[in-house]
């Protein structure tokens, strides 16, 4: 499994940029939100925390802000109805702090103001997740601490690692 990919940004085209990790290019897929965070440009060193989707006819890589920002994705794919698609639409459009706060205060707007996500599937994630230990743990390390982003360690080309 690949959860962490350090490298060059050799090609950006649209949600999608090329990265060489020491001569392999990988293909990672951001969302919107996170490419605008990241702002890449060609030649950009970069570290991303990935998560491996593997589905019957494709391998693709999803590339997240931080570990936190992963797990909670993973938990939002174990809510029926739920697939890739709406958990990186949910994780690049809210930060994961604000996520977690929204399961355990049923903030169900927090999720509908996100495109493609109605009531009822916000009103799932809600109560399949709210009483879930990492949503627990979570809760307490956020009011003790910040999150643990790694992306977007930008340093000029010419920098190795």
């Amino acid at each position: 499994m690949i959860a962490l990919l350090k490298g060059v940004i050799e090609h950006i085209e649209g949600s999608e940029i090329l990265l060489d990790c020491r001569g392999v290019g990988y293909i990672i897929t951001l969302g919107v939100g996170h490419l605008q965070a990241l702002d890449p440009m060609i030649g950009d060193n970069v570290k991303m925390v990935i998560y491996q989707l593997v589905k019957e006819t494709e391998l693709t890589l999803l590339g997240f802000m931080s570990f936190d920002e992963r797990e909670i994705f993973k938990l939002l794919l174990t809510v029926k109805g739920v697939g890739a698609k709406a958990a990186m639409k949910i994780v690049d459009s809210i930060p994961a702090d604000e996520i977690v706060d929204a399961i355990k205060k049923r903030k169900i707007m927090n999720f509908t103001n996100v495109k493609g996500i109605g009531k009822k599937t916000a009103e799932r994630i809600i109560d399949a997740l709210k009483n879930k230990k990492k949503i627990l743990k979570w809760v307490d390390k956020w009011k003790n601490s910040n999150s643990n982003r790694v992306v977007s360690v930008k340093t000029p080309r010419k920098q190795i690692f």
